[in-house]
C-alpha cells in the first residue's frame, strides 16, 4: 500500500495517511510503500524527527468521512480547543484501552458532522460529531502522545469511515462502515452522511 508523509493545514505539521486518503496531492512531501499502518509509521522519520525537535506529541486526528491519520500536536488548550472548533470534552471508549478522545463537547448541538461511533464490548453507545484526538494520558490527568501500539490500535479501531442512517419511526442510528473510497465520494459530492430511512 502507498502512504504518504503530508504537511496538514489542521495540525500545522507532518502527518501520514495512506496516499489515495489525501485530498490536497501538493501537501505531499515524501511517498513510500509499506506494508501495513505500523510499517509506514516506522517509515515515517520526518514525523518523529518533528516530535523530537518541537515538543509536540504523536496523535491520531479523526475526521468525518476520512481515514484517521498519524501527525502531532501542541499539547495544550488552545490547541486542542483549535482543533475540535470549540470547548473540549474528554472521553474513553472502553473498546479503546489507554486512549483518550479529545473532541468538541458541544458538537452534536452544533450540529457539527457525525463522525464515529463508540463502542463498549463492540456495541454502540454514542456517536462522537466533529473532528476527533486521539492521545495518551498518564494516569494523572495529563494529556501525552500515543505510543506506536497505540497508534496502530486507535487506527484500526476507527480506520473505516461511518455512515449513519436515522430511523424516523424510533428515532434510532444505524451505524454502517464504508470503505475510504465510498467516503471519498460522498465527501467530493457533498453528500451528507446522515440519512433517514
Amino acid at each position: 500500500m502507498k502512504y504518504s508523509v503530508f504537511y496538514s493545514e489542521l495540525t500545522r505539521g507532518l502527518s501520514l495517511k495512506t496516499q489515495s486518503g489525501i485530498f490536497d496531492k501538493s501537501s505531499i512531501k515524501r511517498s513510500f510503500e509499506a506494508e501495513c499502518f505500523r510499517d509506514a509509521i516506522d517509515n515515517a522519520s520526518e514525523i518523529w524527527d518533528e516530535i523530537k525537535m518541537t515538543g509536540r506529541i504523536p496523535v491520531l486526528l479523526v475526521d468525518q468521512l476520512e481515514e484517521p491519520y498519524f501527525t502531532s500536536i501542541r499539547s495544550n488548550l488552545h490547541e486542542y480547543r483549535r482543533i475540535v472548533k470549540g470547548n473540549i470534552e474528554m472521553i474513553t471508549c472502553p473498546d479503546l484501552k489507554g486512549i483518550d478522545i479529545i473532541c468538541n463537547e458541544e458538537g452534536k448541538i452544533m450540529s457539527l458532522p457525525l463522525n464515529r461511533s463508540l463502542t463498549d464490548n463492540h456495541e454502540v453507545y454514542d456517536i462522537v460529531a466533529g473532528t476527533m484526538i486521539l492521545a495518551g494520558n498518564d494516569h494523572e490527568g495529563e494529556t501525552i502522545g500515543l505510543t506506536e501500539d497505540q497508534l496502530v490500535e486507535g487506527y484500526n479501531y476507527f480506520k473505516l469511515p461511518q455512515i449513519f442512517v436515522l430511523s424516523d419511526e424510533e428515532g434510532e442510528v444505524e451505524v454502517l462502515d464504508c470503505s475510504i473510497e465510498m467516503a471519498r465520494i460522498m465527501k467530493l459530492n457533498l453528500i451528507p452522511n446522515v440519512s433517514m430511512k
